[in-house]
């Protein structure tokens, strides 16, 4: 057997709509629904100054425009949000 690499790619908002055929992008996956997602370096809440840049089926990735912090949320296991600092 042939040793076969994958290569991943993290979409866009704009390609997954078109990947998706007709789908459109409404901002907040349904597992966000109910969180209120907060920039974990200065726990700035306002959605309109946490930037979402991309996202996957279990990850979406923000900058905060405050503080230029990048984090990630990640549906874990049991259903639960976890907040990630990006180094």
């Amino acid at each position: 057997m042939e040793n076969k690499e994958k290569e991943t790619k993290i979409l866009n908002n704009n390609e997954m709509e078109q990947v998706a055929g007709g789908f459109v992008y409404d901002g907040v996956f349904e597992w966000l629904k109910g969180f209120n997602i907060t920039c974990p370096n200065c726990a700035n809440e306002e959605e309109a100054s946490l930037r979402k840049r991309y996202a996957t089926g279990i990850h979406v990735y923000y900058t905060c425009e405050k503080c230029g912090q990048k984090f990630y949320c990640v549906l874990g296991e049991s259903n639960r949000v976890k907040l990630y600092k990006e180094k």
